[in-house]
């Protein structure tokens, strides 16, 4: 029965090859037969156990380790509702591991209502691949313990970097590719101009990803885990995709947290809810901050890596996120009506509200499209496209998620991953619903994983007065 399910995916797959490669990109079609191809080798115990051997891991789940890539697939809508359509089907089809348990559903739950606020008024593919990745994950807490989860989530980072370097090279198209950077894509990093990698949603959203997976491995590493090739391989991609990007908060952000866990991995487990919740609200208190933001930009001007050719006045205004941030907050403060304030537009609530245009004259031709200019923070993102009640709930989600992993030392990895994509999200609309961007279903993964620490010490509270009463 197994064999013909394996079987059954793997001719599905290779159908959705076929049809996706009469699409221009031919080299989508290639793509899917090869994740066809990689799914006929799931049902030899062989390539199972070789790919273990590489991430030195006792138990993986394939289907998770696919879950980042398939999920970042933009080139065509089709075929990424395919590919997390077969991950879930192969998924709901898997035995349940007897030391599994269940979902955590207050943050995931509550992940999966942030999204719900925005796409409530519009309706396409990228809720089908929303609601796919939210029955996979269900399905995937219920039949995967988390001890082999969380290694399987870290590993998959990895082969989603990797895939990106690839696909770098092999010339595969982005979906940014279309669009016109106004010279943003300049660089005087290592490569002269920031590279833009095809399995990606915006320039700086791979290098969040390699920030946060390069925090997960160091913190592996420091608490003693075993890496394994497979992971240090994705660590070189990781340093690749970096360098390439050339952005900026990502790399310090890494450094910091992967620096304060070698010195206290207590402080970094104390200061990393904190942490993320100052930082994400950042756009709201902005003009407090710019004495500290002008000490950072001074230093910035001097590496010229760091610098990207900027002077320290276009490092402290953030580029062009203080412009943004600054017209769109008095913009919701003084135009937005209450329902609106609420309910928020729905997803490209900039561009639905008309906040967009307080900030696109003082920023000439940045993109070719206009609305692709976003706010350049996750939660103020979603203030405009959930309202205030989808913009409760990713903060609250993000802080539980948060507080979960702190809880223990062994989830070190997870909580510096979350804390890098939380910071991350700052400046960037990576966590935003609205974008279903990787890190967002990352986060939503995290998030179904996270332990319940409340249960577990009711749990324990109860066993010994058990014991004592059969005594």
């Amino acid at each position: 029965m197994q064999i013909l399910l394996i079987g059954g995916v793997a001719l599905l797959a290779l159908l959705l090859g076929f049809v996706a490669a009469l699409y221009p990109a031919a080299v989508v079609g290639l793509l899917a037969l090869v994740v066809a191809a990689f799914a006929v080798a799931l049902a030899r115990r062989r390539v199972r156990r070789r790919i273990v051997e590489y991430t030195a891991d006792p138990r993986l789940s394939l289907e998770l380790m696919l879950f980042p890539l398939a999920v970042s697939v933009r080139q065509s809508a089709v075929v990424t509702v395919g590919l997390v359509g077969l991950l879930t089907l192969a998924m709901l089809c898997r035995r349940r591991d007897p030391e599994s348990g269940r979902a955590n559903l207050l943050p995931f739950g509550m992940l999966a209502a942030a999204a719900v606020m925005v796409f409530r008024v519009d309706i396409g593919m990228p809720v089908v691949v929303a609601a796919l990745a939210v029955l996979f994950l269900w399905a995937a807490a219920v039949k995967v313990p988390r001890p082999v989860a969380l290694p399987s989530l870290a590993t998959g980072v990895g082969v989603y970097l990797i895939a990106n370097v690839l696909g770098h090279f092999a010339r595969v198209p982005s979906p940014l590719d279309a669009s016109r950077l106004g010279g943003y894509e300049t660089s005087s990093g290592f490569f002269g101009q920031r590279l833009v990698f095809p399995f990606a949603r915006s320039i700086n959203e791979p290098a969040v990803m390699a920030a946060a997976y390069l925090a997960i491995v160091a913190a592996m590493w420091i608490i003693g885990r075993k890496v394994g090739p497979l992971r240090w391989l994705g660590v070189a991609a990781a340093g690749y995709v970096m360098f390439g990007s050339n952005s900026r908060l990502p790399f310090i952000v890494a450094a910091l947290l992967i620096a304060a866990t070698l010195l206290t991995p207590l402080l970094t487990r104390r200061l990393a809810t904190p942490v993320v919740a100052v930082s994400g609200a950042l756009p709201f208190y902005l003009p407090v901050a710019l004495p500290i933001i002008a000490a950072v930009a001074e230093s910035i001007a001097n590496i010229d890596y760091l610098s990207r050719g900027q002077s320290v006045q276009d490092i402290i205004g953030l580029g062009t996120r203080g412009t943004i941030w600054e017209g769109s907050t008095q913009f919701w403060l003084n135009r937005v009506d209450v329902l609106h304030q609420l309910l928020g537009y729905g997803p490209n609530g900039h561009a639905a509200s008309g906040a967009n245009r307080t900030y696109l004259s003082g920023l000439g031709g940045f993109l070719a499209d206009k609305t692709n200019l976003t706010m350049h923070n996750s939660f103020l993102q979603q203030l405009f496209d959930g309202g205030l009640v989808g913009l409760g709930l990713l903060a609250a989600a993000l802080l539980i998620v948060l507080r979960r992993y702190a809880k223990d030392v062994s989830l070190l990895p997870q909580l510096l991953f979350v804390a890098v994509l939380g910071v991350g999200a700052a400046s960037e609309i990576i966590l935003a619903p609205g974008f279903t961007q990787t890190p967002f279903f990352l986060l939503l993964a995290f998030a179904a994983f996270a332990p319940a620490a409340a249960a577990s010490k009711r749990r324990e509270v109860r066993q010994p007065q058990t014991a004592n009463s059969l005594s």
